[in-house]
């Protein structure tokens, strides 16, 4: 009888560990998809702000060029696309390269 009573404990430890092994694994599971979620989200946000400063960028150098071309450049497009990148939220860095002749030299 008293074995019977030990098979029956052992069978419900067994029982119990099982069931918190389950449910562990449903909760790491739980975690691996939400922080799956969340990357990719990012992801998504970083696309969206690069693709932003991709097209203020191209839309600054066109300007540029055009202004450039008709000897009518100055640094407010500079600024405009300065403001218009923080006020986007987007992060970009630009780089002017100054190359001869300009404006200046003729």
């Amino acid at each position: 009888m008293e074995e019977a009573r030990a098979k029956e404990q052992e069978a419900r430890e067994a029982a119990e560990q099982a069931a918190r092994a389950e449910e562990q694994a449903q909760r790491d599971a739980e975690i691996k998809a939400f922080k799956e979620q969340q990357a990719a989200e990012l992801q998504r946000k970083a696309a969206a702000e690069q693709k932003v400063a991709d097209t203020m960028l191209s839309r600054l150098v066109l300007d540029m060029k055009e202004h450039i071309a008709d000897g009518h450049y100055s640094h407010h497009l500079l600024n405009e696309y300065k403001r218009e990148s923080i006020s986007s939220g987007a992060l970009s860095t630009v780089c002017l390269l100054y190359t001869s002749p300009s404006p200046r030299d003729s």
